[in-house]
């Protein structure tokens, strides 16, 4: 199986811990046979909020392309989920993403790191 590599706009401790009380981190990207693919990682719960705020302003709901929920956002469960849906071929179903040399040198490697939140 092809390796993978996991990339993100902000590698920070900060964002490890506000991603995990948002409830979502919209900047994981996947280089994959190289090809970039960005996911939008959320759990349950902030997926509702955002649900029911969309309907209530705006009518519709209209999810993020390559939605993943998980049950939270922590950097080992993004590599988790990441190495899962590799191996079920999850990115040979969906469409990879065009980054210019410019936005491909601001990703920074994914950090997995304990967290204690």
């Amino acid at each position: 199986m092809e390796e993978f590599k996991i990339f993100c706009l902000d590698d920070s401790e900060y964002m490890d811990f506000e991603s995990f009380y948002k409830g979502y981190r919209i900047d994981v990207y996947v280089l994959l046979s190289n090809k970039y693919y960005q996911l939008s990682v959320y759990n349950p719960t902030r997926l509702i909020q955002d649900f029911d705020s969309d309907i209530e302003y705006q009518g519709y709901y209209n999810p993020d392309v390559n939605l993943v929920l998980v049950e939270d956002i922590t950097p080992t469960t993004i590599n988790f989920i990441v190495g899962k849906l590799h191996y079920r071929s999850y990115f040979t179903h969906i469409k990879p993403i065009e980054l210019t040399e410019e936005e491909i040198t601001e990703l920074k490697p994914f950090i997995v790191r304990e967290t204690d939140f």
